[in-house]
């Protein structure tokens, strides 16, 4: 029996994405959701983004090495605003799940410290060394940032707002 493959014309190869660009879309974007977060703002986290890139070095671990530039980046923007009262929601912010929403509305010591120790695992030493503050502060201020999220929860669980309960279902 002849073989037909040969008939068969081939379909031109569709380049597939090298994992190093996607590795790098991964990083950039979980670089830019923390930097929002942090931030509350998309201006801020794509400066905070912008520069985690212009540090990067090129090396391997680029998702923890731009993540942290990117939050150390954040940390620093914020400062600059010298703000003390939580970020007006822009339109990127808006469309986060209503916890993350949550936490933009948390004052600007404590959202940073509950980004940094609860949503990143970073130690409290080394929150307290990225932010400039003291270990027992940092732990002061996510205790009473997880407190504040909870009377959040409980406001939202009392309004039912249809955001909430999708996010719930997830």
């Amino acid at each position: 029996m002849e073989s037909i493959s040969p008939m068969i014309p081939t379909a031109p190869a569709i380049p597939t994405p090298s994992p190093e660009r996607s590795d790098i879309e991964k990083a950039t974007a979980k670089a830019f959701n923390v930097a929002l977060i942090l931030t509350g703002r998309t201006d801020l986290a794509e400066y905070a983004v912008a520069e985690a890139i212009r540090v990067w070095d090129g090396n391997e671990a680029i998702q923890e090495d731009l993540c942290l530039w990117a939050v150390a980046a954040a940390i620093g923007a914020q400062k600059l605003c010298s703000t003390t009262a939580p970020p007006e929601l822009d339109e990127a912010a808006a469309c986060l799940p209503l916890r993350l929403r949550n936490v933009i509305r948390l004052m600007p010591a404590l959202r940073s410290c509950f980004v940094l120790r609860m949503l990143l695992g970073l130690s409290e030493e080394n929150c307290a060394c990225l932010l400039g503050s003291s270990v027992e502060q940092v732990s002061l201020n996510t205790m009473l940032a997880l407190r504040k999220l909870a009377d959040l929860d409980v406001a939202n669980r009392k309004s039912k707002g249809p955001l909430y309960e999708g996010f719930l279902s997830n």
